[in-house]
């Protein structure tokens, strides 16, 4: 009884500490985008870069909405 309980958890661990792995890899893909991002339009264009970021994000916005 106690090796299946035991087994059973394992399998659980490994699921999860899986699933956190993936998870910590999608984080780190977003943090580096949002530093591109404001690199590319914040902080070589001012203000200015401010406002094409958020026509860009719009943009990107209607287009998911669509689908």
């Amino acid at each position: 009884m106690w090796i299946i309980i035991s087994i059973i958890l394992a399998v659980i661990i490994l699921f999860l500490v899986g699933n956190n792995g993936m998870l910590r890899n999608e984080n780190n893909g977003l943090r580096y985008t949002n530093v591109y991002l404001f690199t590319r339009f914040v902080k070589d264009n001012g203000e200015e870069g401010i406002r094409e970021l958020q026509e860009e994000m719009e943009k990107v916005a209607n287009k998911f909405n669509k689908n």
